[in-house]
Protein backbone atom coordinates (compact mmCIF):
# COMPACT_ATOMS: atom_id res chain seq x y z
CA UNK A 1 0.00 0.00 0.00
CA UNK A 2 1.80 3.24 -1.15
CA UNK A 3 1.83 6.10 1.78
CA UNK A 4 -0.02 9.63 1.20
CA UNK A 5 1.55 12.37 -0.35
CA UNK A 6 1.83 15.64 1.43
CA UNK A 7 2.89 19.46 -0.29
CA UNK A 8 2.71 22.44 1.61
CA UNK A 9 3.53 25.50 -0.41
CA UNK A 10 4.05 29.41 0.80
CA UNK A 11 3.11 32.40 -1.84
CA UNK A 12 4.25 35.37 -0.67
CA UNK A 13 1.75 37.78 -3.04
CA UNK A 14 3.63 41.06 -4.68
CA UNK A 15 2.22 44.51 -3.64
CA UNK A 16 -1.48 44.85 -4.52
CA UNK A 17 -1.30 41.58 -5.72
CA UNK A 18 -2.97 39.50 -2.69
CA UNK A 19 -6.80 39.17 -3.89
CA UNK A 20 -5.67 38.43 -7.09
CA UNK A 21 -3.65 35.75 -6.57
CA UNK A 22 -6.16 33.78 -3.64
CA UNK A 23 -8.57 34.25 -6.35
CA UNK A 24 -6.07 32.31 -8.54
CA UNK A 25 -5.47 29.96 -6.13
CA UNK A 26 -9.03 28.99 -5.22
CA UNK A 27 -9.34 28.22 -8.50
CA UNK A 28 -6.97 26.08 -8.37
CA UNK A 29 -8.13 24.31 -5.52
CA UNK A 30 -11.32 23.73 -6.87
CA UNK A 31 -10.00 21.78 -9.95
CA UNK A 32 -7.87 19.89 -7.95
CA UNK A 33 -10.25 18.99 -5.09
CA UNK A 34 -12.12 17.39 -8.07
CA UNK A 35 -9.10 15.25 -8.80
CA UNK A 36 -9.67 11.27 -7.88
CA UNK A 37 -6.76 11.52 -5.95
CA UNK A 38 -6.90 14.31 -4.01
CA UNK A 39 -7.97 13.69 -0.44
CA UNK A 40 -6.81 17.48 1.10
CA UNK A 41 -6.13 21.15 -1.02
CA UNK A 42 -6.57 23.46 1.35
CA UNK A 43 -5.78 27.39 0.98
CA UNK A 44 -5.37 29.69 4.00
CA UNK A 45 -3.75 33.25 4.65
CA UNK A 46 -1.55 33.70 7.42
CA UNK A 47 -2.88 34.79 10.59
CA UNK A 48 0.53 37.64 10.89
CA UNK A 49 0.85 38.62 7.15
CA UNK A 50 -1.98 38.57 4.76
CA UNK A 51 0.31 38.90 2.13
CA UNK A 52 0.87 35.11 2.50
CA UNK A 53 -1.16 32.73 0.97
CA UNK A 54 -0.67 28.78 1.73
CA UNK A 55 -1.63 25.56 0.37
CA UNK A 56 -2.09 22.51 2.20
CA UNK A 57 -2.06 19.27 0.01
CA UNK A 58 -2.78 15.54 0.43
CA UNK A 59 -2.71 13.03 -2.31
CA UNK A 60 -3.44 9.25 -2.53
CA UNK A 61 0.51 8.75 -2.48
CA UNK A 62 3.93 10.53 -4.76
CA UNK A 63 2.36 9.33 -8.31
CA UNK A 64 -0.93 11.12 -8.00
CA UNK A 65 0.64 14.62 -6.80
CA UNK A 66 3.36 13.76 -9.86
CA UNK A 67 0.24 13.38 -11.99
CA UNK A 68 -2.04 16.38 -10.29
CA UNK A 69 1.72 18.93 -10.96
CA UNK A 70 1.23 18.08 -14.36
CA UNK A 71 -2.18 19.23 -15.08
CA UNK A 72 -2.87 21.52 -17.24
CA UNK A 73 -3.96 24.42 -14.95
CA UNK A 74 -1.29 23.50 -12.70
CA UNK A 75 1.19 23.95 -14.98
CA UNK A 76 -0.68 27.58 -16.37
CA UNK A 77 -0.16 28.73 -12.73
CA UNK A 78 3.31 27.96 -12.43
CA UNK A 79 4.49 29.26 -15.93
CA UNK A 80 2.79 31.83 -16.29
CA UNK A 81 0.29 33.34 -13.32
CA UNK A 82 2.94 32.93 -10.50
CA UNK A 83 5.30 34.75 -11.45
CA UNK A 84 3.32 37.62 -12.06
CA UNK A 85 1.75 38.12 -8.86
CA UNK A 86 4.32 36.31 -6.17
CA UNK A 87 7.18 38.06 -4.69
CA UNK A 88 8.54 34.63 -3.42
CA UNK A 89 7.00 30.96 -3.84
CA UNK A 90 8.30 27.93 -1.28
CA UNK A 91 6.86 24.28 -1.39
CA UNK A 92 7.56 21.19 0.27
CA UNK A 93 6.76 17.62 -0.34
CA UNK A 94 6.71 14.92 2.25
CA UNK A 95 5.40 11.26 2.17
Amino acid sequence: METAAFGIEFFHAKPNCRERLKTELLKLAELSQAEPECLQYDVVTDNENADLIILILKYTSKAAMTQHDEMPYITNFANHVMNDLCSEVKWYDAS
